[in-house]
Formats: C-alpha cells, structure tokens, sequence
C-alpha cells in the first residue's frame, strides 16, 4: 500500500486593490518543490472581502 505525506505552501498577493502576484515567485517555488519529489494536488483561496489575498498549495509525495 503507498503512503503519501502532506506539505502547504501559502502563495500571499501584493499591494493594494488590485492585489498582484509574482508570478516568477511561484514558478521558481513549484520547481523547487518538484525538484525534491512533490506534487501539488490543489490550490485553496484564502479570502478577506470579495477578492483571495492568499492562496494555500497542497502538495504531496510518497513516503
């Protein structure tokens, strides 16, 4: 039977209305984590108000 462990990564937007994201940040970290065997498996919004400030990346890999 496979065992998978369980890491969040948490993605925060910028500045003020509209929020803005590096979208460089991220690529560089989805590599980094790929590069050590993870795979990201969702993304969650974190919402204040009407628009997400952040979002959490659930990631996993076999044990």
């Amino acid at each position: 039977m496979k065992t998978f462990e369980y890491k969040t990564l948490v993605v925060k937007f910028k500045g003020a209305f509209p929020p803005t994201l590096k979208v460089e940040e991220v690529e560089k970290s989805l590599n980094e984590m790929g590069e050590q065997g993870w795979e990201l498996v969702s993304s969650i919004p974190k919402q204040i108000g009407a628009s997400p400030i952040e979002h959490v990346l659930i990631f996993k890999r076999e044990k």
